[in-house]
């Protein structure tokens, strides 16, 4: 086995290592767990907006 192979040869193992942990970390963020906790932070932020342009007058009421 020459340098370059050799080369080559650890270069892959290091890329499929990193590649596996970025799946790992992938995967724990897409848990359905810590899915739900970013939509309610998204959504109580949301909220927050509502009510400060609500108590404002910004926003126009709407008759249905």
């Amino acid at each position: 086995m020459n340098k370059l192979e050799l080369f080559l040869l650890v270069t892959t193992v290091i890329l499929a290592v990193i590649a596996r942990i970025q799946h790992e970390v992938i995967k724990k963020h897409n848990s359905p767990e810590n899915k739900l906790r970013i939509f309610r932070e998204v959504a109580m932020e949301n909220s927050k907006g509502w009510n400060e342009k609500r108590s404002r007058g910004d926003v126009e009421k709407c008759l249905l």
